[in-house]
């Protein structure tokens, strides 16, 4: 970990910051992964044993490298990150695709787009963001507009519902029960 430390005038505003990093390839190490990485040699707990969703994003064409991603859990729990929200510098006019490993069927989740600059991913041209599940159905779909710095798009991989049969609102088609059930 190297930390640094620096007084919170001008534009910084910060105190310390950590940045952890290792010399070493890392990534998952176990062959019965389906994304096991043959050259790690630190495992990072990444293993993912169920088909991943895919994210894929199109920049636009000019400061990409303002643009980012998080999927975050119901607890505000980053899960993936990618862009200038992991230290990436995207290129203008260029897909960049991710494997997402989703493993909580009844979990709620946010893609959330980052635009350092606020035009929304549209500055020159509008950049996009297509999040499909394991059976390729698209789940979030987002091209941009508008002028935004953040934006949320909530998902979930399972649908969710009321599960009682005795409930006037009952979903005969949902997996996870929401709590939303109502009796009258």
């Amino acid at each position: 970990v190297v930390s640094m430390s620096g007084s919170g005038g001008g534009m910084g505003g910060w105190s310390q910051q950590s940045y952890p990093f290792s010399s070493s390839i890392q990534g998952c190490m176990d062959p019965t992964a389906n994304n096991y990485d043959s050259t790690a040699v630190c495992d990072d707990g990444s293993c993912c044993y169920v088909d991943p969703y895919t994210l894929q994003v199109f920049t636009e064409g000019c400061d990409s490298w303002r643009l980012g991603w998080q999927i975050q859990d119901n607890n505000g729990n980053t899960i993936a990150s990618g862009g200038n929200q992991n230290s990436e510098t995207y290129a203008d006019n260029t897909t960049y695709k991710y494997d997402i490993c989703i493993t909580d069927t009844c979990a709620s989740y946010n893609l959330i787009l980052f635009d350092d600059w606020g035009e929304g991913w549209y500055y020159c041209n509008q950049a996009s963001a297509t999040l499909t599940d394991a059976n390729g159905n698209v789940v979030v779909s987002m091209s941009g507009s508008g002028n935004w710095s953040q934006q949320s798009y909530p998902f979930s991989s399972s649908t969710q519902g009321c599960m009682d049969p005795t409930a006037s609102n009952y979903n005969s088609l949902a997996i996870c029960d929401n709590g939303s059930c109502c009796y009258g």
